[in-house]
């Protein structure tokens, strides 16, 4: 077995010279070379050992012919190994996770949830204060959605992985907060309003 089967050598790169070099333009690079490598020239033995090895092959035909087809295997190998690992399927980019948003879209997540919390206690205020049937009912119905709504969605933490039912139910809740905190601001409002202009009335009249 040849020594560039067992350890493989470029003997072309070697020398300095083209696969298609003439064997005088590889005699002539091999003499080069040995001047300049030559332990007797202060070159290295081992250097001087790999420029012999590469002209005892590439100067006599037969040996020269089996190199270069082991050669030609070798750089077609090495080719295709390359090529391998150049091409690799793109990797699929990770599932975007859309913006929990929360059930409405409006307002924002923390009202939201504010809101849904909130419906809980005004149940509690349906329940104890109405004498009413129908609020009582109306006001327990209030508690147990909002209480199932919290829980299936995570306190709308996990609003997409909570059933449909779930998300109604807080939106449910969300709004009807919103429209009894809307109502008392709007009463408040009024109230602040009636009471400007009755004291600017008594004012008027007080200054005539």
């Amino acid at each position: 077995m040849e020594q560039y089967e067992i350890h493989w050598k470029d003997y072309y790169a070697v020398l300095g010279v083209g696969p298609g070099a003439e064997p005088e333009v590889v005699k002539a690079a091999y003499t080069a070379l040995a001047r300049k490598h030559h332990p007797d020239a202060g070159g290295s033995l081992q250097r001087m050992r790999e420029i012999n090895e590469a002209r005892d092959v590439l100067c006599d035909p037969q040996r020269r012919s089996r190199y270069d087809l082991y050669r030609g295997q070798r750089c077609r190998s090495a080719r295709s190994d390359r090529a391998g690992r150049e091409w690799q399927p793109a990797p699929e980019p990770p599932p975007q996770k859309s913006p929990n948003c929360g059930v409405l879209p409006w307002p924002s997540l923390a009202w939201q949830r504010a809101a849904l919390f909130g419906s809980i206690p005004l149940g509690l205020l349906l329940v104890w204060w109405s004498f009413d049937i129908w609020a009582t009912l109306a006001g327990l119905a209030i508690i147990a959605v909002a209480v199932f709504a919290a829980l299936r969605t995570r306190g709308l933490s996990d609003v997409g992985e909570g059933w449909t039912a779930a998300r109604v139910g807080a939106g449910f809740c969300i709004t009807a907060t919103l429209c009894v905190l809307g109502a008392i601001f709007l009463a408040l409002a009024l109230a602040f309003i009636v009471l400007l202009g009755v004291f600017t009335a008594v004012r008027s009249i007080l200054a005539a």
